[in-house]
């Protein structure tokens, strides 16, 4: 809960970091399964 700590807009910056990272990591894992199949 160390995240709650944080002032509003720096925590606004983490969060959408993290969704960021979430949604590159995502993508790299989606591709690599389509590179195998071709």
């Amino acid at each position: 809960m160390v995240f709650l700590e944080y002032p509003e807009p720096i925590r606004n910056y983490i969060y959408t970091t993290n969704q960021l990272e979430r949604l590159i990591k995502e993508v790299k894992r989606r591709t690599k399964v389509i590179e195998v199949f071709c």
